[in-house]
């Protein structure tokens, strides 16, 4: 039986978040970082078995970041404070950084939302 083109598109992973949470999430980062920033969603919430969890977000910046540490830090808060208190972790890779097996990780398994 041959094989369809609709059978070979690669599958999409679903996710436990809602669509205004995505929008509000990918505005931050469009408005912090610019149109070049990638934004993934990876951990927990791409699992629609699990419940509850927090927000795992992996930002690629095609910038040098003076403070990535502290940059991801404020963004993770400012989401925190927009999201109703749902707690965001938040990896910031920017131009200058080798990736970690975290940002790795992230970048395979992940879902890229913006």
């Amino acid at each position: 039986m041959a094989l369809s083109v609709l059978d070979a598109r690669p599958k999409i992973k679903p996710m436990r978040l809602s669509p205004q949470a995505i929008q509000t999430i990918t505005q931050a980062a469009q408005e912090r970082w610019g149109d070049g920033a990638c934004v993934r969603l990876f951990g927990s919430r791409l699992d629609d078995a699990a419940q509850g969890g927090d927000i795992d977000l992996h930002i690629s910046v095609p910038a040098k970041l003076d403070n990535p540490l502290w940059e991801s830090a404020q963004f993770a808060a400012y989401l925190q404070r927009q999201l109703d208190g749902r707690k965001v972790d938040v990896r910031l890779l920017d131009l200058g950084q080798v990736p970690a097996s975290i940002d790795r990780v992230a970048m395979a398994q992940g879902v890229l939302i913006k």
